[in-house]
């Protein structure tokens, strides 16, 4: 062959190869996104493990409902209050759902069961204590015996009231001479303590004494929770009465030291009174005194008058009721409550005076003021 003819047939060969190339490259060019999309997710998922598979898990049940108990103790001893009584009331509907009386370890377990994180209100009481109540929620810690659910609720402690001749109540002179005494069931004897000021303002003073021991601490006029006839929830409190027979006597005065004018008092005759705060005793102070003080302004009588002062004092009270001249002799449970533990007052509540003189028996404790 010839090297002219052998020269073309090289030259026509190198060319179809570089279209050949050429074509390639623009192919690849264009199949390159298509590749990138759908190749290569497939080539990572090939090159992935599969994952595995876990079981449903299966929801935790709830434990179901079941008795609740718990323990009724004193407050300061820790000793176990025996026949107590637990009011369980629904706090939404304020139904009482069941009472239960503890046992002689103070121990109590309900006959209805009860569903884990339901609310409660226990209103517990025990003779001779003053009643509580308690906000609860059904636990969901239980104990399991024979196939029944117990949730625990613990232990609640009740204060006990003092006894009526453990608690004494005096009026005395700015000098802390006593014009008059009485306790809390027996009311100052028959007749006036007497004071003859030296002054037109001055301070008598009530004392109000209560005894207990190491061995029992005691308390007077805790708040206590109480139904109305109307099934009104309210709480029971200490309320002191004083009253004079005279409306010259200073209010602004006696306005001062906490006391508010009474509604309905007698025609001449000023009557104010004040809720107290509780007195208790402990373990180590056995004895505890609260000292009221009564202010007294003569300023607008003239001097030589005498004027008769007598007061009562009593735990139990409903303060709306201690403003209009109303006191609460006995308790009666109404509602919800199937009864309580103190059912009367220590001291004497609020009673009109027999005439606008006083009368020598009138009040819980009295005293004849001779103005200066």
């Amino acid at each position: 062959m010839s090297r002219k003819k052998l020269g073309r047939i090289t030259g026509g060969g190198l060319g179809a190869l570089f279209l050949v190339v050429f074509i390639a490259v623009i192919v690849a060019i264009m199949a390159a996104p298509y590749l990138q999309t759908y190749l290569k997710p497939q080539q990572i998922q090939q090159a992935l493990p599969q994952a595995v598979q876990q079981p449903a898990q299966q929801p935790q049940q709830a434990a179901p409902a079941g008795f609740i108990f718990g323990q009724v103790q004193d407050i300061d001893t820790a000793s176990a209050l025996a026949s107590a009584k637990v009011d369980v009331i629904d706090p939404a509907s304020n139904k009482l759902l069941e009472t239960i009386t503890a046992d002689s370890n103070g121990k109590f377990t309900s006959v209805n069961v009860y569903e884990p994180g339901k609310s409660l209100l226990l209103h517990i009481y025990s003779s001779g204590y003053y009643d509580k109540e308690f906000q609860v929620t059904v636990p969901s810690t239980y104990t399991l015996v024979s196939n029944s659910y117990y949730y625990p609720l613990g232990v609640f402690q009740l204060k006990k009231r003092v006894a009526a001749d453990s608690i004494s109540f005096k009026i005395q002179d700015p000098t802390g001479t006593t014009l008059g005494s009485a306790d809390g069931d027996t009311a100052q004897s028959s007749g006036f303590g007497t004071y003859s000021a030296s002054s037109t303002s001055f301070n008598l003073m009530l004392l109000i004494s209560v005894t207990g021991s190491v061995s029992q601490p005691v308390a007077f006029g805790e708040y206590m929770p109480y139904v109305t006839p109307q099934l009104a929830k309210e709480e029971l409190k200490p309320v002191v009465w004083v009253a004079f027979n005279s409306t010259a006597i200073n209010l602004d005065k006696l306005r001062s030291a906490g006391f508010e004018r009474m509604e309905n008092a007698p025609n001449n005759v000023l009557v104010v009174y004040k809720v107290l705060s509780p007195i208790e005793t402990n373990k180590i102070n056995t004895a505890q005194t609260m000292t009221v003080t009564i202010p007294v302004d003569t300023s607008s009588i003239s001097s030589g008058t005498k004027v008769a002062m007598a007061i009562w004092i009593a735990d139990l009270q409903r303060p709306a009721d201690a403003a209009i001249g109303v006191k609460i002799s006995s308790l009666t449970a109404y509602g919800p409550y199937s009864g309580y533990g103190v059912t009367s007052p220590l001291g004497a509540g609020y009673t009109a005076p027999s005439s606008s003189n006083f009368a020598n028996t009138d009040g819980h404790l009295r005293v004849l003021i001779t103005c200066a």
